[in-house]
């Protein structure tokens, strides 16, 4: 069975400078960026998980958690580029037929 991606949040990121420097990138990075579960696109900022790249044997029994890192940098050109981070820790357990997820954010 293929499982279709599960839409988990969609990041707010805000700048209140104008024109290019109001502009940012947002990056993501994961506890396995080899084989990502995780997508974030770049232009909603909506975070996915790839159910079928969950092992669920595993999670029957334990679980897992999942933290990833978002740091948003804005484009600057007069003078140093401003950024501000956030980290999703993310659990996923097993009940039943399908996967659950909870999640905590943390804003520094």
């Amino acid at each position: 069975m293929h499982l279709l991606p599960v839409s988990l949040l969609t990041l707010a990121v805000s700048d209140i400078d104008s024109g290019v420097n109001g502009q940012y990138d947002v990056t993501m990075d994961g506890d396995d960026n080899s084989d990502p579960k995780f997508t974030l696109n770049p232009s909603t900022l909506e975070l996915t998980v790839d159910a079928n790249k969950l092992d669920y044997e595993s999670l029957e029994s334990e679980g897992f958690i999942y933290r990833l890192s978002f740091e948003a940098i804005d484009r600057a050109t007069d003078f140093q580029p401003l950024s501000g981070s956030a980290v999703a820790v993310i659990k996923v357990t097993f009940s039943g037929i399908l996967a659950s997820f909870i999640m905590r954010i943390y804003i520094k």
